[in-house]
């Protein structure tokens, strides 16, 4: 109900049933939707603030959705992950307007790590989880760089990022 849908990211589970990240606008929150192969289910995963803008779905290796997404109050980069029971959001970056184009990818080792638009300094970013820390850096800085960005990791377990530089 309401203006919802926007701003969607689809993935698949390991188990090949769809889901779908998305903004809800009119309560100003985070959705998750997912099909179990019979019906969908559907839940708000951040509710705080006007969250939910732009965001990235991927699955991890033991099948848990993620999600990585921009939070309009606070300009941050956020991310939620859901353990089979609740979901966890947290802050990532915070220094300027961080997170406007973002992309979720998980590591061979299964560690979460995104890609995103630094809009205060025109940059891209590069965030990644260890499992105990995130640690984020600057990865181009040539003038305004990272617009549109897509995350993927190679074979060999090295992290790649497409992206746009504005004119």
């Amino acid at each position: 109900a309401g203006r919802v849908g926007g701003f969607t990211s689809l993935a698949f589970s390991p188990a090949g049933h769809p889901a779908i990240s998305y903004r809800d606008s009119t309560n100003k929150n985070l959705k998750y939707a997912s099909f179990d192969g019979k019906k969908w289910r559907t839940e708000t995963v951040d509710r705080i603030g006007n969250a939910g803008f732009k965001p990235s779905l991927a699955f991890s290796a033991s099948g848990k959705p993620a999600i990585s997404y921009f939070d309009d109050t606070n300009k941050d980069l956020k991310y939620a992950s859901f353990d089979g029971q609740n979901w966890t959001t947290g802050t990532i970056d915070s220094e300027g307007d961080v997170g406007k184009y973002i992309s979720l990818a998980f590591s061979r080792s299964g560690q979460p790590a995104i890609s995103y638009y630094d809009l205060t300094n025109g940059d891209l970013k590069y965030a990644s989880y260890d499992g105990r820390k995130w640690t984020s850096q600057t990865v181009d800085s040539e003038g305004r760089v990272g617009w549109f960005n897509s995350l993927s990791f190679s074979p060999s377990g090295h992290p790649a990022i497409s992206y746009h530089q504005y004119p």
